[in-house]
């Protein structure tokens, strides 16, 4: 199995709430779905906006 390509170092865009007072505090980890796949889930800490890819 050939190496995975790492992800290039920048800031998601994730809907921030109207209310978030700091975008910076992002925290990613790796999930596994329903079917088996991997996912990342990236999420802010401050308001709590999150996508999942």
């Amino acid at each position: 199995m050939p190496p995975r390509k790492r992800a290039a170092a920048s800031v998601p865009r994730i809907p921030h709430a109207d209310s978030c007072a700091d975008p910076s505090r992002i925290e990613r980890f790796p999930v596994l779905d329903s079917d088996g796949a991997d996912r990342t889930v990236t999420r802010c800490l401050a308001c709590g906006a999150q996508t999942v890819k």
